[in-house]
């Protein structure tokens, strides 16, 4: 490599301290070390700059000068301008998949698009079998990025021959470890008041993958021949493990402990620990433990420490262990068998020659992982990265695109009680005097699974809750069918059962069924699901099998051998058929003589169908459908969309009502736009996305925004005096369909587009 000793300006994007992350340990260690390495042994680098990916509020250090919002795109782009105005000469992603938003981490592709640097990236998960997703932006990330760093050998390996990514590209640099004494023991052991025992060790975030139930199982064994022995597990529970299942794996570990009588043998320390303390530990420790269940770990920085740490090593054979602990640097033991884990530690504590011998050949070889060693590899790799960014590759033509605007829930939330959500507003205010609408909890539903995708915030689950408690309070046993109106009394008011209703319930127990995050909730729409399509064959609207249609596209891709719910899709399908070929003619290509409301349901329910079951006839009539539609709906001469508004429609014979325009017609537009682009890339259907968002901002026929910045709901429409500022369920929960819809169209573009019949 070229120029190898020259530092560069380097900023890194990355979790960081505070942060309770391992890779934000491991990048401010790599900052810090490389601070030293530079001539600044007291304070971190000037030269040095962080872009923490934050999920909460943390008190960071000096050098971290931008922080990302996880679940924030907009946040990755300004990142990019950020770093593109800072001295920096070379950036540094620490990638994992999970640190970063959007599905499969893309958010972090917004920032390399963007940059105009040099980019290094150190991955630090690599997949045998990746997700069609996961491989996307892994390919993306190495495409772009002059280098990719990676922490184990095999991964290079993999990286070639899974990934085809160039072997040229690729750069193995160990994990990094501190410099630690090769020391006896038995003096540190008085810091646990564990003088004179023999001490074991795991440590690390924990989780149910860390399998330390088998090293608690293995433990009872040795005991009958060597009753002092301590097992410490040392290690908070993952934060994501605790946020979906609290501490119930912990607990279950200090239930087995107790029932197996080792209470004077296991002790845990539920905390994260700082360098220093954890360097205690591992200086008090004679044999270290990582008993994981999954072979596919690429990496540990825990049993990285322990063998920098000169410590006796006990391992399953997952990927990275069997590298560290080959040539009798440690004891491989077989996934899930505590016997042989036993059989492990009883050996090193009966043989002191293989105990010896096995600590000095890991602490040999741990040489190659200590900090100063690890940061002088990245020095020299940021270096010969800013070379041949410069000799080889062009700094790419970036297009110009929608800038993605920021989800704001609040009128969403002021809209719901502890009940549902409510139909109207006077002005931003509920008015509770129209009570609730299961059309409107549907599409609630809908937009809080959307946002819990997008963002992973716990409090979406309890809206989502709550909207299904509604939905299923609305389905009445007796007659049915879906009642639609509740007055604030919570008492049902329905004169008339609405087959519309019924369908949208549908819709929004489809999207559950496929992307609810917990499988309770999973479980009470497919229930209610089964109960709520077993009256449709009597439906005669065409909304109501298209909501149908499209409920069922998603139903069916959970469960895609259900042959009722796919003979019901096809006979909907096969009615909007009819109904098309019985209305259409030359001039009019609508299954109606009148074009109403919520019109692009029909076309996403055929393109949903068609593209499912690869069906081309039906995918080729919604295309026609669709582009008839925007045809009819816009305004080329202003080049925007001027919707048919709601006062008569526009009717067979091409007289149309240009007013009251309502933003429930456009969400529509913007799914079945997204339903095409889905199964075949085309730009027509982006820009329609794009220009549709473009409504809600202004380019429509009021020229104002009908999207209130300042409260995040919407108006209810434009009619011909200006908005109608009332800002009820539908047109807000029309917004947010929308504008998830808009990060969904770039996750598409990103992951690229889905094979027919998927």
């Amino acid at each position: 490599m070229k120029n190898k000793h020259k530092t560069r300006k380097a900023a890194f994007i990355s979790t960081y301290t505070p942060r309770e992350c391992g890779i934000g340990t491991f990048t401010h260690d790599i900052v810090k070390n490389l601070s030293k390495l530079n001539g600044s042994a007291k304070t971190i680098d000037p030269n040095i700059l962080v872009c923490a990916i934050s999920n909460d509020d943390y008190s960071y250090p000096e050098e971290v000068k931008f922080e990302i919002n996880q679940q924030k795109r907009k946040d990755y782009i300004n990142a990019a301008n950020f770093l593109n105005n800072s001295d920096a000469e070379i950036i540094n992603i620490q990638h994992e998949f999970g640190i970063f938003g959007g599905a499969d981490g893309s958010f972090i592709l917004d920032t390399i698009k963007y940059l105009r640097k040099p980019i290094v990236t150190t991955f630090h998960t690599v997949l045998k079998n990746p997700s069609k997703g996961q491989r996307h932006v892994a390919n993306e990330i190495a495409r772009q990025s002059v280098y990719i760093i990676v922490l184990a050998e095999k991964a290079v390996t993999m990286l070639k021959d899974i990934y085809s990514i160039p072997e040229d590209k690729i750069v193995y640099i160990e994990h990094g470890a501190p410099d630690i004494e090769f020391s006896d023991s038995e003096p540190f052991k008085r810091y646990f008041n564990a003088e004179g025992r023999r001490v074991m060790l795991s440590f690390g975030l924990i989780n149910p993958d860390k399998g330390l139930e088998y090293g608690i199982k293995a433990l009872a064994e040795v005991v009958k021949e060597y009753p002092d022995i301590l097992y410490i597990i040392l290690g908070k529970t993952h934060p994501e493990i605790n946020k979906r299942a609290g501490e119930e794996y912990r607990l279950s570990l200090e239930l087995l402990v107790k029932n197996l009588g080792l209470s004077d043998n296991v002790e845990f320390f539920n905390y994260f620990v700082s360098k220093e303390k954890l360097i205690r530990f591992l200086m008090a420790t004679d044999i270290y433990l990582t008993p994981y269940l999954q072979k596919e770990q690429i990496v540990s920085g825990t049993l990285a420490y322990a063998l920098t740490a000169g410590k006796a090593l006990i391992s399953t054979p997952y990927w990275y262990a069997e590298e560290l602990l080959s040539d009798n640097r440690g004891i491989l033991v077989p996934f899930k068998d505590e016997k042989a884990i036993s059989d492990a530690i009883l050996e090193f504590l009966g043989n002191k020659k293989l105990f010896n011998e096995s600590r000095k050949k890991a602490y040999d070889f741990g040489r190659n992982f200590i900090w100063k060693s690890v940061v002088k590899k990245y020095r020299d790799t940021f270096s010969s990265a800013v070379s041949r960014y410069f000799t080889t590759i062009s700094t790419p033509a970036h297009a110009k695109r929608t800038i993605l605007p920021e989800i704001n829930l609040n009128h969403f939330k002021v809209l719901t009680d502890d009940t549902g959500i409510f139909q109207h507003s006077t002005f931003t205010i509920p008015n509770r005097l129209h009570g609730y609408s299961t059309d409107d909890n549907a599409r609630a539903l809908i937009v809080s699974l959307k946002n819990w995708e997008l963002t992973k915030d716990r409090d979406m689950i309890n809206y989502i809750i709550k909207f299904l408690s509604f939905l299923l309070y609305a389905y009445d046993e007796n007659s049915r069918t879906m009642q639609n109106i509740m007055n604030f009394q919570r008492e049902w008011i329905d004169d008339i059962t609405s087959e519309d209703t019924a369908g949208r319930v549908i819709w929004s127990l489809g999207y559950a069924l496929k992307h609810a995050p917990e499988d309770s909730l999973r479980t009470l729409a497919l229930n209610l699901f089964k109960r709520c399509i077993n009256d449709t064959m009597r439906f005669t609207s065409p909304r109501a099998w298209a909501f149908t249609v499209i409920g069922s596209i998603y139903y069916l891709s959970v469960y895609r051998g259900d042959r009722e719910i796919r003979d019901i899709a096809k006979s909907m399908t096969k009615k909007l058929k009819a109904q098309f070929i019985q209305n259409t003619d030359d001039n009019w290509k609508w299954c109606e003589d009148m074009v109403a409301y919520e019109n692009a349901r029909i076309p996403q329910a055929l393109y949903a169908y068609g593209g499912f079951f690869n069906d081309k006839d039906v995918f080729a009539l919604a295309d026609r459908t669709f582009r008839w539609l925007i045809e009819i709906q816009f305004d080329k001469h202003h080049n925007r969309f001027s919707i048919i508004g709601n006062e008569n429609w526009m009717t067979r014979s091409g007289i149309r009502s240009q007013f009251d325009q309502q933003p429930v017609e456009i969400a529509a537009i913007i799914d079945a736009a997204y339903e095409g682009f889905k199964y075949t890339g085309d730009a027509f259907f982006e820009d329609i996305i794009e220009k549709s968002i473009d409504w809600y901002l202004g380019n429509n026929d009021s020229g104002e925004y009908v999207y209130d910045f300042k409260t995040g709901g919407a108006r209810d429409g434009i009619h011909a005096l200006g908005l109608n500022l009332n800002e009820g369920a539908e047109s807000t929960l029309s917004w947010l369909l929308s504008v998830h819809r808009l990060y969904e169209l770039h996750e598409a573009k990103h992951r690229g587009v889905f094979k027919w019949g998927e």
